[in-house]
């Protein structure tokens, strides 16, 4: 049963709403929780939008969308697509796709099924006019889509529905991670015409539940995601014992993106909170979206935070970046960022960062490295931290104004090695055995000393130079943990650039094999930020000269 102050804004009849545009600002009060009815749209053919001042006590759907999806097909299937989803209306102040009456009805019935007489459509249910309304309505986003019975994604967006071999937009962009993540049940709704089943992708198992007979489906998103992972999954009918093999696409192909989101979702992993920490912030550099801001704003939630959207422009994305971390450690939370590409170039104001990617309406996360545009999910690999192998989470702490994270962690001076005389780097070691050395892809060798407290007669850019272990991080696979290249354990390397001040110069990794000696390293405190001056202009990259990056172990 609805809420008994809820009022009815908009009652507009389907034939009349068909190629209309519609503005509800006229007859809706700003900062009020509004839904759509489905059982009012589906069998009475109306629009009827109602608001409360109160938060909802009665079940409801949230929709997750692409505002620009995929294209109209220009030769659609008269089986599959009904006339309805051909008839279009649009919404004053919205800069996105028409919504397809037809696509809406298919969400509408699937709500129903899953007990829930209304749905909750931002392009609705926001004011799109009244930015105090947007404001309000951000700043609530979290709690609509937690509190939601179930989120429904339409991944090719409100125009029309997709197949699962169809690639769509859904996953690199920056709300949606929250929309499917929030919840604690979501599913993808999908063109469909082979009713409901059995399926399995992976190790896992799942099921396929249709929505109107012959068009269109249900899946948990979680099914969907592993499908994708995977690139396909069999399918079994209801009431048969064929099993067929379907391409599933749709969220794209095996991606350190997908990944990423496998991990923050898995049931399995959800006893590390580094993993879903971890990915989080992974998915969140793949990702984008028109504003900087909306970066921060569509994962503080997701943490437990409530930042106050109207303080930041929105472009202000590594301002309210340090106010996110700063609040997730206040908390008591760790700093699960670290880490989160480990080949991306690193801010300069903020070096436990990754430098910010370009954010765009519509397309994915890219950085400009050497004068050449790459994509971020290029420099990702799908990895996950697992607190078990190095028997210690990620570092928590706390950072200043400046962005300076202050944590403990293992760590072992990084001592520079000369190629030329490695038996003797620099009068350090006269026996070469056992030496465990790190090179970095620009020449640079050096040695791990966790036993060393200074390092005499050693000047230069690593007289003062540390490896921090992060910890112990594992590739994704749905329903099982791969071997790998056993090269699982990461280390931050780090340089101090004024007293007791350091900062994230690049990172390596350390085989299984080192566990215990890694294990045995002592717990130091750093410092670390910058290394220049927080001012929140603009992205700053360390220039590969002056990296260590793609470091492996000889």
């Amino acid at each position: 049963m609805a809420n008994s102050n809820m009022k009815i804004v908009v009652e507009i009849p389907l034939d009349t709403l068909r190629g209309s545009v519609l503005d509800i600002t006229p007859f809706a009060t700003e900062q009020r929780y509004r839904f759509v009815n489905c059982v009012q749209f589906a069998q009475r053919n109306t629009l009827v939008i109602c608001e409360s001042s109160e938060f909802p006590t009665f079940p409801y759907s949230a929709m997750s969308y692409v505002w620009r999806g995929n294209p109209v097909d220009p030769h659609p299937n008269p089986a599959v697509v009904s006339p309805e989803e051909n008839w279009v209306f649009d919404v004053e102040g919205a800069d996105g796709d028409p919504i397809s009456i037809g696509v809406l009805r298919h969400a509408c019935v699937a709500s129903i099924l899953h007990d829930a007489e209304y749905i909750w459509l931002d392009r609705l249910c926001i004011m799109q006019t009244s930015r105090p309304d947007k404001r309000w309505q951000i700043s609530h986003m979290y709690q609509i889509y937690k509190s939601c019975r179930r989120c429904m994604i339409l991944p090719g967006g409100v125009r029309r529905l997709v197949p699962l071999d169809e690639e769509t937009a859904w996953i690199p962009r920056a709300w949606t991670l929250q929309e499917v993540l929030a919840p604690k049940d979501a599913a993808v709704l999908f063109a469909w015409t082979s009713g409901s089943g059995d399926v399995i992708s992976g190790d896992e198992r799942s099921t396929v539940t249709e929505v109107i007979p012959h068009k269109s489906a249900l899946s948990p998103v979680m099914n969907i995601v592993n499908a994708c992972v995977m690139g396909e999954m069999d399918f079994t009918k209801a009431g048969t014992s064929t099993e067929r093999t379907v391409t599933v696409n749709v969220f794209g192909s095996a991606s350190p993106n997908l990944a990423a989101l496998g991990v923050a979702m898995s049931e399995a992993l959800a006893t590390d909170p580094d993993a879903r920490s971890h990915a989080i912030w992974q998915s969140a550099l793949m990702r984008t979206s028109s504003r900087p801001i909306d970066m921060v704003l569509s994962i503080m939630g997701l943490f437990g935070v409530s930042l106050d959207p109207g303080a930041f422009g929105k472009d202000e994305r590594l301002r309210a970046t340090v106010a996110l971390a700063r609040e997730i450690l206040r908390m008591g939370g760790n700093a699960s960022w670290l880490g989160a590409s480990f080949r991306l170039p690193l801010c300069t104001q903020l070096s436990t960062f990754s430098m910010f990617p370009e954010t765009s309406v519509a397309g994915k996360a890219y950085v400009e490295i050497d004068g050449l545009r790459r994509e971020v999910a290029e420099m990702m690999d799908g990895e996950y931290p697992n607190s078990l192998g190095l028997k210690a989470p990620m570092p928590t702490g706390s950072m200043d104004d400046s962005g300076y994270l202050t944590f403990s962690c293992r760590a072992a001076r990084a001592v520079p090695v000369s190629r030329d005389n490695p038996a003797q780097p620099n009068g350090l070691d006269e026996d070469s055995s056992g030496r465990v050395l790190v090179e970095a892809t620009d020449g640079t060798l050096l040695e791990l000393r966790p036993e060393l407290e200074s390092v005499e007669g050693v000047h230069g850019s690593y007289s003062s130079a540390f490896a921090v272990a992060l910890g112990w991080f594992l590739k994704y696979y749905p329903g099982a943990t791969p071997t790998g290249d056993g090269q699982f354990i990461k280390c931050m390397l780090i340089k101090e650039h004024s007293p007791g001040k350091f900062h994230a110069v690049s990172f390596f990794s350390l085989n299984r094999a080192q566990r215990e000696w890694v294990m045995s390293w002592r717990q130091r405190e750093f410092t670390v930020g910058g290394p220049e001056e927080l001012t929140f202009s603009k992205n700053i990259i360390v220039p590969w000269s002056e990296r260590i990056c793609g470091c492996v172990l000889y």
